[in-house]
Parts: structure tokens; sequence; C-alpha cells
């Protein structure tokens, strides 16, 4: 029987160990290459939303998210096979990734979120529902954007994984990788790029193709055809089914007349055709960038305006210029440029007296009254001057924004028509510089802490020598549009050699307006004038008759100052030239020429009358909006810095995550050898425990004289193998024989140990780790890895 007993353990476990650990490996290899082909894919199938943007920055941290999140599991597959727990490491090093790109301000460490870092993230998350609500795409990627972005992505890649790779149905991700590509098509007014289309179907091929490889691979080996049937035509397969139907879908836009519009984007957006029969609302993109290229292509006419004819004569006796259409207000800087926070809380248009908050009523202002007659949609807010006394006509808005001054709407159809009755900021010299101190709103001051130093300097240079904020912001005004400083207008931006966009403009002097007006709103904010970049159109002069029309070459940014007691005050730094000259407006405050000597109209300065006072008799002035309490916005840690505090986490939670089985271990052996507890069968469950974690498993149904028989043979001998024998023989007396004298617990836990020292001996310092690390006695029997014994 003692014979009988040493040869099953012995030979029967480490025979089909030896039979199952290739087939073992062969599974486990074959799951890492469909999760690697399911990274691969989702990596792929994202590029549609290309269309969504108008750069590529948000790219890099979505593949880096994609890779951290589904890469821990890939080299945990490469020895396991795929279990869900795989990705639990992964998980953790995407959202340490996050919080030091996105939120570290309030994160231990920089990479572990609580509290404030969550707060961070709600914040940003603010951001982009109040972007998505006002605007249209193509859009910047902002912090905010590629922080949600990302996360999503994190999400879809684990869908992919559970569904390619777990639950062995890679067809079910067809589901995920659709909804990119309907949003990528939806969001934007044009259709997703045929490359892009072939980038995701080829993606979604790969994953196919891998698992079938895997699934075939189980069947045995492939036979080839015999000779006699070489020649026979084969029948296509799955692969080149795929492939042929992504080329033929490649194709048929090529050679068959297709609708040049983007139909499921027009469906979703309730585009309406104007009267020339091209579909397809216009619209500003919403955000003020420091540096790209600007494409001019054939102009399109947007907008007629005209000025009340009983006006006309007025205004060309004061040579008087209506100044720019005003669509959108954009309020934050990020680093990279300006972008609209919110809109804030909206008054009925046919019920609000439009006040402005902070208040915009001092100073002189000049009347006149304006129609304006919509001649292509357009979509986004109405495009109105400032300050509007009254708005009325065919159009619908959601309302009057005091915050920003503008009127809100989704857009306008072709043929419709409004009337404004507009009383614009015309401040003479008294108004501008009897403010001398500096305003009370944070709000309007915020920058990132890490504004370049050489901005900071040249803010200070340029208006060091003044406290009056008007002077300060006509200084700054002055150093963009006087040509001695070498400041040019070009439709391209030039790369350099520093990492700010804002300090390589600020050195090559070359851009268009949107480079002007963030580069001034930033330098204004930096000396400690609020300020806020603003997107409307230029127009050229009034015709004989009162008119002017606004196509879309005359899209502009400019910049607005607050200046007290008046409130904002327009300047544009832009200098144009040449053919563009004439789309500008002078203002007499900040003239274009740069002349510092200029002084603003005085206060007896004629307007035939039209100089008005400034509203605030009529309408009762409103408090300061509270300053908005700004979220990191991804201005926390540069690419390096963030990389190695990611890499710093993700160790220290890998170390976490590895040391909670030996935590758990650990806790079970103090529980089983801890007092009274210490008994015959709870020191022999240990034994066995550990003996299993050294690769020495046996079955609880086998007696201890059989294991003393079966370890006594050759693993434990000399004085381990009595301690061995002493506990087999408490343990058979505590069993079997009546209740008498029974062992101390100090002798049964010394056994214990000089029993486990001889088993340790006689394993590779490898296994010992392992069974302290991944011990094997916390898996269920059916699960547990059957080790030889050596």
């Amino acid at each position: 029987m003692a014979g009988m007993t040493r040869a099953g353990p012995a030979d029967g476990p480490a025979d089909r160990t030896r039979l199952r650990a290739p087939v073992e490996r062969a599974a486990a290899r074959s799951g890492a290459r469909r999760t690697l082909a399911a990274l691969v894919a989702t990596c792929l199938a994202i590029l549609p939303l290309r269309q969504i943007f108008t750069d590529w920055t948000w790219l890099l941290d979505a593949w880096a998210v994609l890779a951290l999140t589904i890469l821990p599991a890939v080299a945990l597959r490469l020895r396991y096979s795929p279990q869900i727990v795989h990705l639990l490491p992964g998980i953790v090093l995407a959202l340490g990734f996050l919080t030091a790109r996105y939120v570290p301000d309030h994160a231990v460490g920089g990479v572990a979120p609580f509290a404030g870092a969550w707060s961070d993230a709600a914040a940003l998350t603010d951001q982009v529902r109040q972007t998505i609500q006002d605007a249209s795409a193509p859009l910047a990627s902002t912090a905010a954007i590629r922080m949600v972005l990302s996360a999503q992505l994190a999400l879809l890649a684990l869908a992919v994984d559970l569904l390619g790779v777990i639950a062995r149905r890679p067809a079910l991700t067809g589901l995920p990788f659709l909804l990119i590509f309907t949003l990528a098509g939806a969001v934007p007014r044009h259709a997703v790029a045929l490359w892009w289309f072939a980038a995701a179907a080829g993606g979604f091929l790969l994953l196919l193709a891998a698992d079938k490889a895997d699934e075939l691979s189980r069947w045995g080996r492939v036979l080839l055809r015999s000779p006699a049937r070489r020649n026979a035509v084969a029948p296509l397969s799955g692969r080149r089914i795929g492939i042929a139907a992504v080329v033929l879908a490649l194709a048929v836009p090529v050679v068959v007349p297709v609708r040049g519009g983007n139909l499921l984007s027009d469906a979703l957006h309730h585009d309406v055709a104007d009267g020339t029969g091209s579909g397809g609302a216009l619209a500003l993109d919403p955000f003020a960038a420091l540096k790209g290229d600007l494409t001019l292509s054939d102009p399109v006419d947007l907008l007629r305006v005209r000025v009340a004819a009983s006006q006309l004569a007025q205004l060309k006796r004061d040579h008087y210029e209506p100044f720019y259409l005003r669509t959108e207000v954009l309020d934050t800087f990020d680093g990279s440029g300006w972008h609209a926070s919110s809109d804030g809380r909206l008054e009925r248009l046919y019920r609000t007296a439009f006040r402005t908050v902070p208040s915009t009523d001092g100073g002189t202002t000049y009347s006149f009254t304006a129609t304006i007659d919509v001649v292509h949609q357009l979509a986004g807010n109405v495009p109105v001057f400032a300050l509007p006394i009254w708005v009325d006509g065919a159009i619908t808005a959601q309302g009057w924004s005091p915050k920003n001054a503008l009127v809100v709407s989704e857009g306008l159809r072709s043929g419709q028509s409004y009337t404004e009755n507009v009383q614009a900021p015309f401040p003479t010299a008294d108004d501008l510089t009897s403010g001398a101190a500096e305003p009370d709103l944070p709000q309007f001051l915020d920058l990132p802490q890490d504004t370049p130093t050489m901005a900071r300097d040249l803010a200070a240079q340029l208006t060091g020598g003044t406290s009056s904020p008007y002077l300060k912001a006509l200084a700054v005004s002055n150093y963009f549009t006087d040509p001695a400083n070498g400041f040019v207008y070009s439709l391209k931006t030039k790369g350099g050699d520093s990492t700010s966009d804002l300090v390589n403009f600020l050195k090559n002097k070359a851009g268009y307006c949107q480079q002007y007006a963030a580069a001034m709103a930033v330098l204004l904010r930096l000396a400690g004038v609020p300020a806020r970049v603003v997107l409307g159109y230029t127009h050229g002069p009034l015709d004989g008759n009162g008119q002017f029309v606004v196509t879309t070459r005359d899209a502009h940014a400019w910049v607005e100052a607050f200046l007290p007691p008046i409130g904002w005050v327009p300047f544009d730094p832009t200098p144009l030239s040449g053919a563009d000259a004439g789309r500008s407006v002078g203002l007499p405050w900040a003239p274009a020429g740069g002349a510092s000597t200029a002084a603003p109209p005085s206060n007896d300065a004629q307007h035939g009358g039209a100089a008005q006072p400034s509203r605030s008799a009529s309408a009762p002035a409103a408090p300061s909006a509270p300053p908005a309490e700004r979220a990191s916005a991804g201005g926390g840690l540069s690419w390096p810095a963030w990389l190695v505090a990611s890499v710093a986490g993700g160790v220290a939670a890998l170390v976490a995550l590895a040391l909670i089985p030996a935590a758990v271990r650990l806790g079970r052996r103090r529980a089983r050898l801890a007092g009274p507890a210490a008994g015959p069968d709870s020191v022999w469950t240990e034994l066995r425990a550990t003996a299993t974690d050294l690769g020495y498993p046996w079955s609880a149904a086998r007696t201890p004289r059989q294991v003393l028989s079966w370890l006594g043979g050759r693993t434990v001998t000399g004085a381990a193998r009595e301690s061995l024998a002493a506990l087999a023989s408490a343990v058979e007396r505590a069993r079997y024989a009546p209740a008498g004298e029974t062992t101390p617990a100090a002798a049964l836990i010394s056994n214990l140990r000089q029993v486990e020292k001889a088993l340790r001996d006689r394993r590779p310092r490898l296994t010992r780790s392992r069974a302290r690390l991944l011990p094997a006695s916390l898996r269920s029997p059916s699960r547990r890895r059957r080790l030889r014994r050596s």
C-alpha cells in the first residue's frame, strides 16, 4: 500500500503536467496575439475621429492610454490564458496617466486621484459639455476634450478586449467600432475621408483574422490539396471576402457619382439649403490658436448689412464706420489657444434689457440702426454689433447672454432678416483715462502657471511705466500694429525652437488674426488688464447706399479689454495690409498704425447728435460674476514629467497589486498559527498550504501517514523527517484517539517550520519567490497548477 501511494502522486500529476504544459503555453500565446490584435484594431478604429478635430494632438494621448490599458494584459497572457483580471494593471496605469497628464494638482504624488483630483476632472468634463453645446465640429482638441476622449477610449479598449478576446466573439467588436465611425460621420459637417474608413476596416479585419487563425489551429494540422486537385478553384475565405468588400467600398465612390455632402450629418443637424441649392451651414471655429495655417477658399456671401437711410448722412459727416459683428467670446486660455467657457445664464431675447455682466455701461456710445439680411445659412450665434439696445426680426434665439454680450442661437437660415439698434462703444479721452485702478475681475486674468517667462517679461517691458489699464492696452496694441516692430500679416505661422506656440509667434512675428488676438489677450492679462478674445466678422466700408456685404473672407478675431469705468473696449492688433486693409475699421483710441501719440476722441468731439450717454440710466447695474475656479485644464505636467510620474505611479500600483496575494496568504497563516487556534489540524492545514505553494500538492483525502510515506521518502530527510513524523502523529492522535494529552502549540509550530525549511531548501530561488508572491494554495482546486515534484 505504501508503494502504491508513493507511485501515484510522484508520477501521475507530473506526467499530466508535462503533457499539458505545451498546450497551456500555446493557448496563452494565442491569447496574447489576440489581445495585441485587439489593441491594434482599436488604435486604427479611432482614426476616423480625426474628422472631428482640427489637429492631431488628441491622437498621441489616445494611443498612449490605449497602450497603457492593454499592453499589461498582453504581457500577462504570454504565460496565462486570457482572464478579466489581467485588465486590472492596465486600468490602474491608465488612471495614473490621465491623472498625471490632466489633473495632477490635487492628486497624491501627482498620479493617485483623490477627492480634489476628481473635482478637477469634473470641472474639465463640464467644459467639454459646454463645448459640445456651444461649438460645432471640427474642434480644437483642448485639454478637457483630450482627457474625456482618452478616458472614453480606454473604456472602448476594455470593451473590445472583453468581446474579442475573453468572450471570443470578435465579430461583436464591430458594434463599438461602428459607434466610433458613426460619431465621426455624424458630428462634423463633412463626410469621413476614405482612408480613415480603410484604416478602421483594416483593423477590424485584422482582429477577425487573428481569432480565426487561432480557432483553426485547434482543429489540427492543415493538409495540402492533393496533386490532382491543385488546379481546382478554391472557395473564397472570410479574409478574402473582407478585403474585397473594403476595396469595393473604397472604389465605388471614386467611379460612381455621389453626393458631396454628408447625409448622416445633415440628418442629425437638420441643415436647410439656401436659395442657391448649396446645403450646409457655415460657422466660425470657436478656437483662437497660436499656430496654424489659414486656407482661403473662394468667398461666399453670408450677410448683407444696411444702415437706416435716415442715419446714413450723419454717419458720413462723422466719418463713423460700424465696428465688427460679434458671434463668439473666448475667455479661457489653456496654453495653446483660447476657447469659450460658457454663455452663463441666458435672458429671453424679447424681455431682456441687454445688460452686460460685468457692466459695460460707462462712457460715450454712438447710436445707429442696422438691418441684417442672411444670405447663406449660418451655424452658431446671431452676428450682432456691440452693444444692442434691441434686436427684432424673424430669428429664433435661445436668449441674450449678459456674460458675453451675445445673442445665443443655434444658427440662421438663408432669407431671414433682423434689425438691431446699437449703442456702440465710442470712448473719449476722459472716459479712457479716468479709470486708473485695475478692476477686480480675476476670471479674466487667469492664465496657466507655465505661461512662458518671455511673455511675462515682454508684458512687463511694454506696460511697466504706467498704472493706467488703457495705456497698458494701448502699449500692447501698438507693439503689434506698429510696422517698426516687424510684425506682418501671413496666412502661415512658422515653427520655432520653443515648445511654446506663444513664444514662437512672438519671435517669428508672422501670422493671421487668431495669433495676434490670442497673443495680445495673453499679454494684457499678464499686465493685469482683464481681456478676452472675440470672434466675428470684419467688413468693408459702407457704400453709397449705406450697405456692405459680409463674406467668409471676413471672419476675424480681435481683443476686448475691460477698462473701468467704461467696460469692454475693442482692440484689433492684427496688422492688415494690402487687399485686407479695407476690411479693418479704424479705432480712434487704438490707431492701427501704431501711433502711440494719437489721442482718443475728446469729450467735445462732434457726433452730430448721435453720441449718446451710457445705458446705465435705464438698465440697472448687475452684480459682478463670481470668479470661476480654474481646474488644472491639462496644464499640469509636461510630457517628460507625466511620463516619469505615470511610470512611477504604475510601478507602485503594480507592486501593490502583486503584494495582495502574499498579504492574503500571510493573513491566513497567522490565523491558523495564532494562539489557541494552533492545534494539530490547523498546523497540518498550514503545512499542506506551504507544500502546495512550493509545488508539493497532495489531496486532502490522504491520511497523515500516507503524506509521511510520500514526502519522507526522499524529499524530507533527517531531523525534518522526524518533525514531519511528529506532526503526523499529533494529527492522528487529535483525530482518532480519545481526548487526552495534546501536543503544545509551540512544539507543533517548531516542527512545522523545520519541515517547511526542508521543503524550501529543495526548491530554486524562483520557485520560492513565486510561492511567496503568487501562492498556489489560494487558487481553487480545479484551477490549481500542478507542479512537478523535483
